[in-house]
């Protein structure tokens, strides 16, 4: 059963001074966010993980971005591209499942790295 995919409250993001090209960029973001999570579980199922397996990745990213997923600031785009990058590098990244925190903490890290390295620039 797919899952109700999470929305850019647009007229929150009128609200606080964005334009419609800013939301239709976050609304992609956001969008990249959940398929690069739900990529990164069927990477899981494939290599056998069980409930633990998935606890920890999901623990590991909460504990990098100080949030759960379920708490992301949709209106925030450096912090979802942080969590879109650090999902999409954890599927490569992740070979076994004997390193699952390691991993995840170099996955975010490195997106982290890459969105912030770039530009202080929120918009």
């Amino acid at each position: 059963m797919p899952r109700n995919h999470r929305q850019v409250p647009a007229l929150q993001a009128l609200m606080q001074g964005m334009n419609q090209e800013q939301i239709s960029e976050l609304q992609a973001i956001c969008a990249d966010f959940e398929g690069n999570y739900d990529e990164l579980m069927r990477k899981l199922k494939s290599i056998d993980a069980q409930k633990q397996h998935y606890r920890e990745v999901n623990r590991t990213a909460k504990v990098y971005m100080g949030k759960s997923r379920a708490d992301a600031d949709l209106l925030n785009r450096l912090e979802m591209l942080i969590w879109s990058l650090g999902y999409r590098n954890c599927t490569e990244i992740i070979k076994t499942l004997s390193a699952l925190e390691f991993d995840v903490t170099e996955a975010f890290t490195a997106a982290d790295v890459e969105v912030k390295g770039g530009s202080d620039d929120e918009w």
